[in-house]
């Protein structure tokens, strides 16, 4: 009986492990958040008395596998996890597809127009910043090949929280070090946000950065290192 009775307890004990973990994971990727989407997604539903809940659910999920749960949604919600920016940019690769494979060039409220077919409320700010690391001395004005702007765009917005926060903290005295950037990350990983974007891989390109004057400078030589792409996830698109 005692024996019978530990390993119930062990039972219990494996358990109460799975369950941190099941919730360890759901933080981590923001598959929370999408299970809170769906589910309100499915409560808002007229008739949902009638409604196949496991069907409906199954449905979502495979459109979120391919990144179509953030369609014309608001930029809320695209933001929350880094699943959601991640499906943002694929989105926005698919839909310039032909724009790339014709080295069509288009100016940054071009770029613009076309995010908010993808997300109605996306903030221009967000695409002017891109446009400040591609252009560098040119008017803001100028056209970019669709190569240029998605590698600097993709860091600009998938990085957003953290570039906010050197911005306000770091670079605020004008320009700061290697080490000044590093120690900010530490302190950033120190307090993780729930299913926001990973830095190691932020950390590990500024290595080999001297020196960073500007947020755009800052842009620029991450979206040009292949580390940093890869953390991001969506496919790399070639410069000409």
């Amino acid at each position: 009986r005692e024996r019978e009775k530990k390993r119930a307890h062990f039972r219990l004990f494996q358990m109460a492990q799975s369950a941190e973990s099941f919730q360890a994971y759901l933080d981590r990727t923001g598959a929370g958040l999408l299970l809170e989407d769906a589910f309100a997604q499915l409560l808002a539903l007229n008739d949902v008395a009638r409604c196949n809940g496991a069907e409906f659910l199954a449905t979502y999920f495979k459109g979120a596998r391919r990144g179509h749960h953030v369609l014309q949604r608001p930029f809320t919600f695209i933001a929350q996890c880094a699943l959601n920016r991640r499906s943002l940019l694929a989105l926005l690769q698919q839909a310039c597809a032909q724009i790339n494979a014709n080295g069509q060039m288009l100016s940054a409220a071009d770029y613009h127009q076309i995010l908010c077919f993808l997300c109605p409320d996306f903030p221009y700010d967000l695409v002017l910043a891109t446009a400040r690391a591609v252009l560098v001395e040119d008017s803001l004005d100028c056209q970019m090949l669709f190569a240029d702007f998605f590698n600097s765009f993709q860091v600009q917005f998938y990085f957003e929280q953290y570039l906010g926060v050197v911005a306000s903290k770091v670079l605020v005295a004008g320009g700061c070090s290697k080490d000044e950037l590093l120690a900010k990350l530490e302190t950033l990983h120190a307090a993780p946000v729930c299913a926001q974007p990973s830095l190691a891989a932020v950390t590990t390109a500024l290595l080999n950065v001297k020196q960073i004057d500007s947020i755009p400078a800052l842009v620029a030589s991450l979206g040009r290192c292949e580390l940093v792409r890869s953390e991001i996830g969506v496919a790399t698109i070639p410069v000409a």
